[in-house]
């Protein structure tokens, strides 16, 4: 639930800005929506798997914290890889990936949740 508050709040600052005039992904004018569903879905899938290889495959959450931070810093790649795009938005995504990244890997992996648990 972080997650997406800041990622929706950088994208609203972003977006007062200026920074996703005329962005569009696959014809669609990039908005609020797309924000809140590539968070929702791919932190989805992200928690899932991390929840499986802890669990079911036993690899400790040291480990999990090194794995989660590649992954992270791969998804940095990401945003340079959208064509025609400006230095705004590969900004605004790159703070999103990051503190999203921040976000997760310090709540997942804290023994405050797996004690909850």
């Amino acid at each position: 639930m972080a997650s997406l508050v800041v990622n929706i709040i950088i994208y609203l600052i972003s977006n007062a800005l200026g920074t996703y005039d005329g962005f569009e992904i696959a014809g669609n004018a990039f908005g609020i929506a797309n924000v809140i569903l590539l968070t929702v879905v791919f932190l989805g899938i992200a928690t899932a798997v991390f929840g499986y290889l802890t669990i079911n495959q036993g690899i400790p959450l040291e480990k999990m914290r090194i794995i989660a931070a590649i992954v992270v810093l791969l998804t940095l790649i990401l945003p340079l890889l959208i064509p025609d795009t400006t230095i705004g938005i590969i900004t605004s995504l790159e703070l999103m990936h990051v503190l999203t990244g921040i976000i997760v890997i310090s709540g997942l992996t804290s023994s405050y949740f797996w004690k909850a648990s």
